[in-house]
């Protein structure tokens, strides 16, 4: 494909001619499939190429233009999409379970800190107890 970059002020011209054009990054007019060629890296373009050339696979035999050039690219950029999405997928689900982990282990520790504390009220002998455990522990 060769870049067609047109001028803003002929592109009236060249749509009169029946000519494909689109508009650039930079504002510049381009020739559409060269816009698309352009953005293959983006999502929505590449899933809209993919999805033209499905429906139209006879366009990929073309010997004007490498179509099936920018098919497979379009296809690799969708792959690469979907690789990201699992992994951003896994990288949250792994994130889920070390807070529920997190979380889990919270709730234990609150509920022997308050099954110690309800003790030590009744029987306050439990809290020295503790109290010397802990002093061996963290001798």
């Amino acid at each position: 494909m060769n870049a067609n970059v047109i001028p803003a002020g002929q592109a009236a011209d060249i749509e009169a001619s029946g000519q494909s054009v689109a508009i650039g990054n930079s504002g510049e007019t381009v020739e559409v499939w060269e816009y698309f060629a352009l953005n293959i890296d983006d999502f929505a373009t590449a899933k809209t190429i993919v999805d033209h050339f499905d429906a139209n696979p006879r366009m990929l035999e073309s010997q004007e233009n490498d179509f099936h050039g920018l098919y497979v690219r379009a296809k690799l950029t969708l792959k690469r999409q979907a690789i990201a999405y699992a992994q951003a997928q896994a990288a949250m689900e792994k994130a889920r379970e070390q807070s529920r982990s997190a979380r889990s282990a919270l709730k234990s520790a609150k509920a022997f800190i308050g099954a110690v504390y309800s003790t030590a009220k009744s029987e306050p002998t439990v809290l020295i107890a503790v109290a010397f455990g802990l002093l061996w522990y963290f001798r």
